[in-house]
């Protein structure tokens, strides 16, 4: 992997937001220290200081391929990088693709959040941190609701992660943290 970060300050803020929020998902299901550091160092990320960019950057290269390590095949642990993707992909599919991947993934992100806390496996604190760190990349929840829940939810059913309509999501269990229940890593 090839990381000139140099070229992160050619970017629009948009594009980078894009990529922080697939980072913050990293950190979200798999790595509190980092997710604390990402909300530490926010403001500096966001004004693409190199220093801190490349010392978020640094754990989040880390963090993936540890997980694609334990599960090269996608069998089972991988599924983690799809947190936020299944109701992401449907907002995404809603918005006839005007909404960004990075934007829509926020959002999921969001979603599937609040299912964790209201299923009682995310503490109402960890979501309030979650809902922080997305809202400090600037996005709303509020967004969700300009979308009918009925077609979110028919959306979901046909993402390519649904198994004959049977929606799974990445449970978040606490920052850093993902449900597993018989070694499984995504839910009904």
């Amino acid at each position: 992997v090839f990381i000139d970060i140099d070229f992160l300050a050619t970017l629009s803020q948009q594009y980078l937001v894009d990529g922080l929020v697939e980072a913050v998902k990293m950190f979200m299901t798999s790595d509190a220290e980092s997710f604390k550091f990402a909300q530490e160092n926010m403001q500096k990320i966001l004004a693409k200081e190199p220093a801190v960019l490349k010392g978020l950057i640094r754990r989040a290269v880390q963090n993936k391929p540890d997980v694609v390590g334990r599960d090269e095949r996608e069998g089972n642990e991988r599924a983690v990088l799809n947190f936020g993707h299944t109701a992401g992909h449907a907002m995404e599919l809603l918005s006839d693709f005007e909404m960004s991947h990075g934007h829509a993934v926020a959002l999921g992100i969001l979603v599937e959040s609040k299912l964790a806390m209201l299923a009682g496996h995310l503490s109402e604190d960890d979501f309030e941190a979650v809902r922080m760190m997305i809202a400090s990349l600037g996005y709303d929840q509020k967004e969700i609701l300009k979308f009918d829940l009925n077609k979110i939810e028919d959306a979901m059913e046909m993402d390519k992660k649904s198994k004959g309509n049977v929606i799974k999501y990445v449970v978040l269990s606490g920052l850093g943290k993902v449900l597993t229940e018989g070694g499984q890593f995504s839910h009904i």
